[in-house]
């Protein structure tokens, strides 16, 4: 059975909405004509250079997460990269750190790209990106059912939650008045 966050989640939620996966990571910001990323706080990230090499120099708003396979054996008894919070803002404090190795950045928005989330959305999959640099899978809502279906996948997969973004929505930095977050309790 899925629980939703509130009762009137449903009732209440407007369906022009693009579901995707809420991942436990470090918000990050990829500069593209600067070529390095900076944190929500303003602090420079300084990721070696083989990170920062093939991304596109465009603009794009992420999270620093890690999503290899060789952690899965370690993660089964925990949600993916929850339990690895701490391990990432350590990761992205120096550049020095043998665990970027395993360091994806999911890309959800790109702040200088043009219109509304929807057309943003189309124009991020046309970029091409390196196997570290990962976009993140945005679902059209199709309805309440649909909602239910996918928060139901995401809490299989070990997710934290789920994020709803108006898919008219412009870019606004952190974006807080136009998505809404949905955890999954542990």
């Amino acid at each position: 059975m899925v629980v939703l966050p509130t009762n009137n989640f449903l009732v209440n939620l407007p369906l022009q909405r693009f579901m995707s996966e809420k991942y436990d990571g470090v918000r990050g910001y990829w500069t593209g004509s600067g070529k390095q990323f900076f944190l929500k706080s303003g602090k420079i990230v300084h990721a070696p250079s083989y990170f920062t090499k093939e991304i596109p120099r465009k603009a794009l708003d992420g999270e620093f997460w890690y999503v290899s396979w060789p952690l899965v054996f370690l993660l089964m008894q925990h949600r993916m990269g929850r339990c690895l919070f701490d391990t990432i803002s350590r990761t992205v404090s120096t550049s020095t750190s043998t665990n970027w190795d395993l360091m994806k950045f999911m890309v959800f928005d790109a702040p200088l790209f043009s219109g509304n989330f929807e057309q943003r959305y189309d124009a991020m999959k046309k970029l091409t990106f390196p196997a570290h640099i990962v976009l993140v899978k945005q679902v059209k809502c199709e309805g309440k059912e649909h909602l239910k279906d996918f928060w139901e996948e995401v809490e299989q997969m070990k997710g934290e939650g789920l994020v709803l973004k108006n898919w008219s929505s412009k870019y606004t930095p952190n974006g807080r008045s136009k998505f809404m977050c949905c955890k999954l309790k542990v």
